[in-house]
């Protein structure tokens, strides 16, 4: 039996899903199962005691809760799907305002109150849920305290709805509290996670996307590309005689020479190329929707740009040059072929004497 629960509360829930979104998916799951049952079994008795508009009541907000939990994504928060969460207040908002005007089955309507301020701060969020509650709260003080009980199908004693009143405002209190905790700490989560997602994906000394990143964009690229008979180049870049650097300055000024040119590639660019360190000294230029020839066309800029500055880290005036290989990614063409092709043409730059680049097409002329 309780496998069968455990079962029924996790539907939905997978590994694909962080722990966050699966607990939400049983929360949801769980108030789905309770929500439906009990106003059925209620609303069956109101019948039998013959309270109609109480039955009929219950039997609606069992309806509109199976149909807000069919129309709900559990994947994403309650609170930023409105159908659904207005459905789910709303019914619940209705059925407490009943309870309190009629008093429910002897009286004791008003005990079922206190569901209301969490659920309606789970599935309206923390700003729309205090909202709801504020609107609430004003209303049942109305209908509480209005002369000679006008507005009510029952009786209440002052003491009663005062300390009703202030329970319920203690209630909203907690609720109010847990739920931004709650939601700061999620965020708190998040915040993180994508910081240790983003360490993952780029390079610390550049903060260009590494080789990781990039793999991923090159097979997305390449997708894109095949799928509209476009061409995407890939540029491979080696500074020239980066060891000698690192020998002669030290690898601080390495590491900033690194920095520079990473500097250099990402301002040569346009907008929607992608510059990463692919490794050491080299770094990939991904040139979506252009061929080869256009991309050497850019590459040659930036060996330009590289080749006519010099870089003064410490006064010591330096002169940065690299080498470009070049190839053109197709549907006839993986990744993997491209970016040794790429390599091919980047040592033909080197064994030509450095500072210079290489398309593949021109390297399989020659």
């Amino acid at each position: 039996m309780l496998r069968k629960i455990q079962k029924l509360l996790q539907q939905g829930c997978s590994s694909q899903f962080n722990e966050e979104t699966n607990r939400r998916i049983a929360v949801i799951n769980l108030f789905t199962v309770v929500g439906v049952l009990l106003p059925l079994c209620f609303g069956a008795n109101s019948f039998l005691i013959d309270f109609w508009s109480m039955g009929l009541l219950l039997l609606l907000i069992s309806g509109a809760l199976v149909v807000a939990r069919l129309v709900l994504n559990p994947e994403d928060p309650p609170y930023e799907q409105p159908l659904p969460a207005a459905i789910l207040i709303g019914s619940l908002f209705a059925l407490m305002i009943l309870l309190i005007v009629t008093g429910g089955y002897d009286n004791s309507g008003v005990m079922w109150i206190y569901i209301l301020p969490p659920v309606a701060l789970f599935f309206g969020g923390l700003k729309i849920g205090m909202s709801i509650l504020g609107v609430f709260v004003c209303t049942i003080t109305v209908l509480l305290f209005y002369p000679d009980n006008q507005l009510l199908q029952t009786t209440y004693t002052l003491s009663f709805k005062i300390r009703f009143l202030l329970s319920l405002l203690t209630t909203i209190l907690f609720s109010a509290v847990y739920e931004y905790t709650r939601q700061r700490s999620i965020q708190r989560i998040q915040n993180l996670n994508n910081k240790f997602e983003h360490l993952a994906m780029h390079d610390v000394l550049t903060e260009l996307p590494n080789r990781r990143f990039i793999q991923e964009e090159l097979a997305r690229e390449l997708a894109r590309a095949t799928r509209n008979n476009a061409a995407c180049s890939v540029v491979l870049c080696d500074i020239d005689k980066f060891k000698q650097v690192n020998d002669e300055h030290g690898h601080d000024c390495g590491d900033k020479v690194l920095r520079y040119v990473a500097e250099t590639l990402s301002a040569s660019v346009r907008k929607q190329d992608l510059v990463a360190r692919w490794g050491g000294e080299e770094f990939l230029i991904v040139v979506p929707d252009t061929p080869a020839e256009s991309a050497a066309h850019l590459a040659e800029a930036v060996r330009n740009r590289l080749a006519t500055h010099r870089y003064d880290p410490e006064n010591l005036s330096l002169l940065v040059t690299a080498s470009f290989g070049i190839s053109e990614m197709n549907s006839q063409k993986t990744v993997n072929q491209a970016l040794s092709e790429a390599d091919e043409a980047l040592y033909a730059a080197k064994r030509q004497g450095r500072n210079r680049v290489v398309n593949t097409v021109t390297l399989s002329e020659d």
